[in-house]
């Protein structure tokens, strides 16, 4: 009883802090609720519904005027990215000019379009242009959130064979076909009454907050709702909130490791909610963002534009690399994050390649980067000395999960957005945690 209650009181704080600093958000409705909209263009009884009342109520878009949506419009291709980068959390960009029809940061679409392209989620249509102002076409839309599932580690892995069954199937450009085959497949792109695709028409608004709904809410593999708290979906200043991703084999160990060192159910989680957020407890994932530096600095071939099915690709290319030596440890200090907490500075991924290698030394085993119980043990040992008085002993004492996760992301993990949004996201997996194992 006493446990529950310093749940609730923990959520209770957690929430009033995110919203007493900002302007509160609607959470999103789940995949089945039946939100209102202030829309009379959307009926609630349309096929659409569902779809604008999540959008719509998540703060992820908004109407063309305050009593219409418009679903049968055209969508362009910025505000299809703008789309994403809210339903991201709006992860701050810089004001680099990446193309000459965005280059004026007062435009709407300026920073979701830096952002998708920083994260190879676009690649613009050549001649240095983006074209936002040109309308997306539904197999534009499928490439897009293909990128999008590789850039967050989902299975998107070969072969398919639901793209097999529409009749125009042949009409899908080149460029287009892995990602409509595996739009298609994952049953985020879907054909009409006639068994057709139809992936060079022009997508409509309804279209695109349909196809965006199926993906957050509905793609297997995504963030599950926590047993309670936030909700699949909530939306606070902005981010989407939700509990971990399925769980994978890692959890448990990863629970356990913190559990038995005498960590309390809040520290282990508020760890374990970081940890998600970095690397999906994947000891071997690489950065996605700084995929040029493994290009330009250490040669792997194939990533002159990184398609997404690259990533795992370039996990193994890169860990590989390091454990053969053909990555030195100098080499290694490369501002590239890497492994379970996403090690960048290279101090510390200095110290990361030393304590591996003589932890495999002491056992007799073969050098191994990317070795889950390897990092454990050098995150325990950075977590026990360099952190000790500024992170390890403050866990010691904590009640509360969003304490403990505000304590690993601000003084330990300190990545350059620790902002509410971040926040409440972390605090979201964190909670998820906890209420998984307690």
């Amino acid at each position: 009883m006493k446990q529950k209650l310093v749940r609730l009181i923990c959520l209770f704080l957690a929430t009033i802090l995110l919203l007493g600093f900002s302007i509160p958000v609607a959470p999103a409705a789940a995949a089945t609720a039946a939100a209102s909209t202030p829309f009379t263009d959307v009926p609630q009884d349309s096929w659409f519904h569902d779809a604008i009342a999540w959008a719509y109520n998540g703060n992820i878009t908004t109407g063309t005027s305050p009593r219409t949506f418009s679903p049968h419009r055209n969508v362009t291709r910025g505000e299809f990215v703008t789309f994403l980068h809210r339903i991201e959390g709006t992860p701050p960009v810089s004001n680099t000019i990446r193309f000459n029809d965005v280059a004026n940061s007062e435009q709407y679409f300026f920073n979701a379009v830096n952002w998708a392209f920083s994260n190879q989620l676009v690649t613009g249509i050549g001649d240095g242009l983006f074209a936002p102002d040109r309308n997306i076409t539904r197999e534009e839309m499928a490439v897009i959130l293909f990128r999008l599932a590789g850039y967050h580690n989902r299975n998107i892995s070969a072969p398919y064979t639901a793209l097999n069954n529409f009749d125009d199937r042949q009409n899908v450009s080149g460029w287009a076909l892995e990602g409509m085959r595996w739009a298609a497949n994952a049953d985020i792109i879907r054909g009409n009454d006639q068994g057709r695709v139809n992936p060079g028409d022009r997508a409509t608004r309804a279209e695109a907050i349909v196809v965006l709904h199926r993906y957050v809410l509905e793609l297997p593999g995504l963030p599950q709702p926590p047993a309670s708290g936030f909700t699949h979906g909530s939306v606070f200043n902005g981010a989407l909130i939700g509990g971990p991703a399925s769980t994978t084999a890692n959890d448990q160990l990863i629970w356990n490791f913190f559990r038995n060192r005498g960590l309390n159910t809040f520290a282990a989680a508020g760890i374990m909610g970081n940890l998600f957020s970095e690397s999906n407890m994947r000891p071997t994932i690489v950065e996605r963002a700084r995929w040029h530096v493994i290009r330009d600095n250490h040669g792997m071939p194939g990533l002159d534009e990184r398609p997404a099915h690259i990533n795992l690709l370039m996990d193994e290319w890169y860990t590989n690399a390091i454990n053969s030596g053909a990555i030195t440890r100098a080499a290694f200090q490369d501002g590239v994050g890497y492994g379970l907490s996403q090690w960048t500075f290279w101090s510390r991924k200095a110290a990361l390649h030393d304590f591996i290698w003589d932890f495999h030394a002491e056992r007799g085993m073969p050098f191994n980067i990317g070795c889950l119980d390897a990092q454990l043990h050098y995150f325990w040992h950075e977590l026990t000395t360099d952190f000790r008085t500024t992170v390890f002993l403050p866990l010691q004492n904590v009640n509360c999960v969003f304490e403990a996760s505000n304590i690993v992301l601000t003084r330990f993990m300190r990545p350059a957005d620790q902002g509410l949004s971040v926040q409440g996201r972390r605090a979201g997996y964190s909670l998820g945690y906890f209420n998984r194992y307690t």
